[in-house]
């Protein structure tokens, strides 16, 4: 006897199709059978097409009979169109009847496989309810797999995601511990991936300066952010709860890997030979030693897990160390900021200042101003500069005051004759009415990707109507806003290293910023949108 496994899902949908259930050495009557009497038409139809399906798929396990079954499979699907072609426009009784009747020779090895229903609970992670209501469901949800058990002998289960039974271990041990027998009977299959643990900074920290590596506080992180994985959860289909309680897990988690990572790096940069910088060789003058910009920035630019921008050095020449995780070269733009001294009495005299960059074989470049402001009584400058730095590995730099000439590499450029700009690789226009791209030549082709008469990476605001299932399905549009009408299209930033286009629209309350930036050596145009 042959076998087909199928995993149904238990307690969201017990509803087991029966493939070809009728009796093979006599003849069928779809009326005699009271169940199959009482499907609706649409029943009808999906019972019919699972099998027709199903043939298909047996078709492909005996070619030697492909030629015979392919006409009766092409006959019951002439039957199943031309019922849904012709009033009353869908399956009745009799047409199901006709075509299950021709199936039937395919019916007859149909019935020589056994199907074998493994139980599976879908359990939704914090979808349209709160976390109580999700250990709960999940607590209610294996008892019954757990009495189905001592009920039927021969009942099997399977179960996903971990954590599920993370939760069952913490809020019922006891239940945990009835799983882990079953699990030892072989009638309870885990299926469940494994929590991942790892994180390269933390690693290299741990090889390099005998760091202890934090597998523990890895471990918990990642059980938090992959919990917000779940397909319910991910997109934001949940209901407020939900949003709420993974924002939570993801700050706890962020919080976590962020320190991590920080740490981590700096103990890295701390091993890195940085003397030709000469920074902390020139001791500030007297009046100096109180120097504001020691600790200046504490946390600033970390509220999704990135390193903070806070300095623990004095005002003079900064060491800057620039990690690069990935495992290619990159050669890209980078922004740092530069913090007050004490002596500066307002912003606009760190604004005044001029700053150039010293690599480690003492090449010298001017940095340019990207932007500037106060972060709770400290003053601050953005620098940026481009960077060269090999795969997974480092490079160290020195920001030093004084001036330096411009430099011999590739520079952002104004397209004067349009609202433009260009690199060494790239050509962009931006069309004045939308804001979108009209214009993207790759110059090592020539090749222009956009369309004047359609511009690229225009904003469209589609309002739908009210339906069922609306976390996942998309209705039909009630509204529908193409192009948004601009406030404003403006050049917001420019210097020989990157180029800055802000397109602003306003939709009733809300606020929207696209923002392109081209910078030098980048053959690719950054796109941010924010929305407030």
């Amino acid at each position: 006897m042959k076998k087909i496994i199928i995993f149904a899902a238990l307690f969201e949908l017990l509803i087991v199709p029966v493939i070809f259930p009728y009796a093979v050495d006599s003849e069928y009557s779809l009326e005699a059978d009271a169940n199959l009497s009482s499907l609706s038409f649409s029943q009808l139809q999906e019972r019919i097409q699972s099998e027709i399906e199903f043939s298909r798929c047996l078709l492909k396990l005996y070619p030697d009979r492909e030629q015979e079954w392919e006409k009766l499979i092409k006959k019951a699907e002439a039957i199943v169109s031309g019922a849904l072609k012709t009033p009353p426009y869908c399956i009745c009784h009799e047409d199901a009847k006709k075509a299950e009747a021709v199936l039937t020779p395919i019916g007859k090895t149909a019935k020589t496989y056994t199907i074998h229903c493994v139980g599976h609970a879908h359990i939704d992670m914090n979808w349209m309810w709160s976390w109580p209501e999700t250990v709960a469901v999940t607590n209610d949800t294996f008892i019954t797999v757990l009495k189905l058990m001592d009920e039927f002998p021969d009942f099997c289960f399977t179960q996903s995601q971990a954590s599920v039974y993370e939760i069952v271990k913490k809020y019922n041990p006891e239940l945990f511990a009835g799983i882990k027998n079953r699990v030892a009977e072989g009638r309870w299959e885990i299926a469940a991936v494994q929590w991942v643990e790892g994180e390269t900074a933390a690693l290299l920290a741990f090889k390099l300066a005998g760091k202890d590596y934090p597998s523990q506080q890895l471990g918990e992180a990642w059980k938090k952010i992959l919990f917000g994985h779940f397909h319910d959860i991910l997109p934001g289909s949940g209901v407020r709860a939900t949003r709420q309680y993974q924002s939570g897990l993801f700050q706890q988690a962020v919080a976590a890997t962020g320190m991590i990572k920080t740490n981590s790096l700096r103990t890295i940069a701390s091993r890195i030979n940085t003397s030709f910088s000469a920074a902390g060789k020139n001791p500030a003058p007297l009046f100096e030693k109180e120097n504001r910009s020691m600790g200046a920035g504490a946390g600033r630019g970390t509220g999704f897990g990135d390193i903070s921008s806070g300095v623990h050095q004095k005002s003079g020449p900064r060491s800057i160390i620039v990690f690069n995780p990935t495992t290619w070269k990159r050669n890209e733009v980078i922004q740092v900021s530069i913090w007050d001294s004490g002596k500066e009495r307002s912003p606009g005299d760190i604004q005044k200042k001029d700053f150039i960059v010293r690599t480690s074989n003492g090449d010298l470049f001017p940095a340019q101003k990207a932007g500037s402001g106060n972060y709770w009584g400290h003053h601050y400058i953005d620098l940026m500069f481009p960077v060269i730095v090999g795969p997974l590995g480092y490079s160290s730099y020195c920001i030093e005051e004084g001036k330096a000439p411009s430099p011999s590499f590739g520079k952002v450029k104004l397209i004067k004759e349009a609202l433009g700009f260009e690199n060494e690789f790239l050509k962009v226009c931006f069309d004045r009415l939308t804001g979108g791209i009209i214009q993207l030549v790759d110059k090592k082709s020539g090749l222009d990707l956009a369309d004047r008469d359609n511009p690229m990476g225009v904003l469209e605001y589609i309002l739908e109507r009210p339906g069922a299932m609306s976390a996942w399905v998309i209705q039909d549009p009630k509204a529908r806003i193409c192009p948004l009408e601009l406030d404003a299209l403006k050049i917001v930033r420019f210097n020989p290293y990157a180029a800055t286009v802000q397109a602003e629209a306003k939709l009733n309350q809300s606020e929207i910023t696209i923002t392109y930036t081209l910078k030098t050596g980048q053959p690719w145009l950054e796109i941010s949108v924010d929305a407030f």
